[in-house]
């Protein structure tokens, strides 16, 4: 399968979809497109590989972001080593966006790097807004160390004088969906980490985790899972 093969296939999918494709912000299109691309032969599909590859690198045919999330829908993991390479190589000389989706793709493929400490220190100091999604999926990978910066950046929240509450919930609300979903660890042991740094900030944290798990449940309708999650919360000596 060549490029032009390719090509043509990415675009009769995408007439198939037309505008339809966008309505969902492209999930849809994404899960059909990686679901027809897993069909394909092992030649094929390597043949499909090193195209994203070309096209995360070069973006010759506009297809870099499409590349990324269909890479993520196959669950090819076996690229997480060559997007790894292309970050060494470019990341000096592409910009934040460039760099940014290629550590996330490599995150959600649960590749472990070298490269994320000195990523996650950037962001962290840049940018702890755009850190805080990746450093969670970076806890399935490496816990210890991803437990330490989620601890990190949850004391930034919760240390901000300016509209605190609205950010810190905002971001209570994604972490709670994620962790109820995945179960990549638990909200005690990131309380426990918080307190371990500062004690009376850890305690206002874990109570606005626990406010925010009950209207989570109320939301979502899954108020009997939120609270055995706050019965945990509050019957630990944290």
């Amino acid at each position: 399968m060549n490029s032009e093969t390719i090509i043509n296939v990415l675009r009769a999918l995408e007439h198939e979809y037309g505008a339809e494709r966008y309505k969902d912000g492209g999930r849809e299109y994404i899960r059909r497109l990686s679901s027809k691309l897993l069909e394909t032969t092992d030649e094929d599909k390597e043949c499909l590989l090193k195209f994203f590859l070309n096209e995360i690198e070069f973006n010759y045919n506009n297809y870099r972001s499409v590349a990324l999330l269909t890479i993520v829908g196959m669950k090819a993991s076996e690229v997480a080593p060559a997007l790894e390479k292309l970050y060494k190589k470019w990341r000096l000389l592409k910009d934040d966006y460039w760099n940014y989706t290629i550590v996330e793709t490599m995150l959600l493929l649960k590749y472990n790097s070298s490269v994320y400490q000195s990523f996650f220190d950037y962001y962290i100091s840049k940018d702890p807004d755009r850190a805080f999604p990746l450093v969670i999926y970076y806890c399935e990978i490496a816990p210890e160390q991803g437990i330490t910066l989620l601890a990190q950046l949850c004391l930034i929240y919760v240390e901000r004088k300016n509209d605190k509450d609205s950010l810190l919930k905002s971001k209570l609300s994604f972490l709670i969906s994620y962790i109820l979903e995945y179960h990549t660890f638990s909200f005690s042991t990131l309380v426990q980490k918080i307190i371990s740094k500062n004690e009376n900030r850890g305690n206002e944290f874990k109570q606005a985790l626990i406010d925010e798990l009950l209207d989570y449940g109320k939301r979502m309708q899954c108020e009997q899972q939120v609270k055995s999650e706050v019965e945990l919360l509050n019957s630990r000596r944290i």
